[in-house]
């Protein structure tokens, strides 16, 4: 009789530090101080070509985190990504009385930008745009689950890489949303587990968001949240029952 299965959990926005801090040691030559003491990242690579060194970092990493699906021993391993900020169901939940940085109000009046994650060091300048449409492109290729341009990772080997997310909710909505239906008993935070004292390079802005507003509560009760956290379940075991099926 097979073991029970397990979900084991990972916000690509871990991958993304893992993946930040190859680039920082990398290319680390490439950036130039400036007189206010600002380090200008000064590279002329192209973007296609950082979209590939990302791409093969972030393989790199699930290659080593990842533990090939086996019917004895069935595991799986879910990269959750977040919404849009602007999009964030929190939002709907914010109160008057919750303060709120000009700069992070700023940040979501700027749509046209798109920013969901931005660097932790202030003293680093880069093109945060240009890395933001790298790394989202990244993680929508594999939620598509495009096997001619991710390659190697979504073979038979590694079919039990699962990339999620919803476009109201960010990471941690996911997550405690999918652990409620699933069961603490088998769900797995890999980061708490496998991953504690990683450098933190990279900051999500729906982080930023749930630090300031506090009526998570409300949210959590919503008819709102509910049909959005059965909709992830649903895909999820659909999803599911694809990596147990004859390859």
């Amino acid at each position: 009789m097979g073991s029970q299965k397990l979900i084991n959990f990972l916000y690509y926005k871990n991958l993304l530090d893992l993946a930040a801090v190859d680039f920082f040691k990398d290319f680390n030559s490439s950036f130039t101080k400036l007189s206010n003491g600002i380090y200008m990242f000064s590279s002329d690579i192209s973007r296609a070509k950082l979209l590939k060194y990302f791409t093969e970092k972030i393989f790199w990493h699930l290659e080593r985190l990842v533990k090939p699906w086996s019917v004895v021993d069935p595991s799986y391993w879910v990269i959750v990504g977040g919404c849009k900020p602007q999009d964030n169901m929190i939002l709907d939940f914010r109160s008057r009385d919750d303060y709120f940085p000009a700069k992070l109000q700023k940040l979501l009046d700027s749509e046209d930008l798109g920013f969901r994650w931005l660097l932790k060091e202030k003293d680093i300048k880069l093109d945060l745009q240009m890395f933001n449409g790298i790394f989202l492109e990244i993680f929508n290729m594999m939620f598509s689950g495009s096997k001619q341009k991710a390659g190697k990772l979504l073979d038979a080997k590694f079919k039990n890489v699962i990339f999620i997310s919803h476009k109201s909710l960010d990471c941690y909505a996911v997550f405690k949303s999918l652990k409620h239906f699933y069961g603490r008993s088998i769900c797995s935070n890999v980061k708490e587990d496998k991953l504690d004292g990683m450098k933190i390079c990279i900051v999500a802005v729906n982080d930023l968001l749930a630090k300031y507003v506090h009526n998570k509560q409300a949210m959590n009760k919503s008819k709102k949240f509910k049909e959005a956290a059965l909709e992830l379940k649903q895909y999820l075991d659909l999803k599911m029952s694809e990596v147990q099926e004859p390859t």
